[in-house]
């Protein structure tokens, strides 16, 4: 159980590493890594701070950006909840559906938490939905980053957990 914590938690680093690197926006491994961590780490409240404090440490390196800072974490939040849902069920059709449902579920979530505090959009009917429209190349990157991590993570979890007696599966 240790191993397998170990190995799951060196993924989670490893994958937010590559946040750090050139992106495109919104292709980042955030969701993915908040989806794994849900789904795989036993324990719940190692489930939501491993990926809290990834998150963390690599904001202290991209730059922490005041209070509104709350929302995206709040998002990532209902991501790794999302990630509970996979426990026992981590197929690779699971595993997909929950991805582009949870970037789809966090950009509905900041979109509108965000919304109300700006002054970009009027604060109404028809502003949300222009704050929408124009997030809409931003959630289909976070889309493809996110199912992308998500194949990587769990992949390289999978393969590595059959293949390599340190990390094998307990029976």
């Amino acid at each position: 159980m240790k191993n397998r914590f170990i190995l799951i938690t060196g993924l989670i680093l490893l994958a937010s590493a590559f946040r750090l690197i050139g992106h495109l926006p919104n292709f980042t491994p955030l969701g993915a890594i908040a989806l794994f961590s849900g789904a795989l780490i036993s324990n719940r409240i190692m489930a939501i701070l491993v990926p809290f404090l990834a998150l963390f440490i690599s904001d202290l390196y991209i730059g922490l950006y005041g209070y509104e800072m709350v929302v995206p974490y709040l998002g990532f939040g209902l991501t790794i909840l999302m990630g509970f849902l996979l426990r026992k069920k981590a197929g690779i059709v699971n595993v997909l559906g929950v991805s582009m449902l949870s970037s789809l579920v966090f950009f509905l979530f900041t979109n509108f938490a965000l919304f109300y505090p700006t002054t970009l959009y009027p604060h109404t009917f028809d502003g949300i939905i222009s704050s929408y429209l124009a997030g809409i190349p931003f959630l289909k990157n976070a889309i493809l980053g996110d199912v992308f991590y998500a194949s990587v993570l769990f992949g390289a979890y999978y393969l590595i957990t059959i293949n390599v007696p340190f990390f094998k599966k307990a029976v």
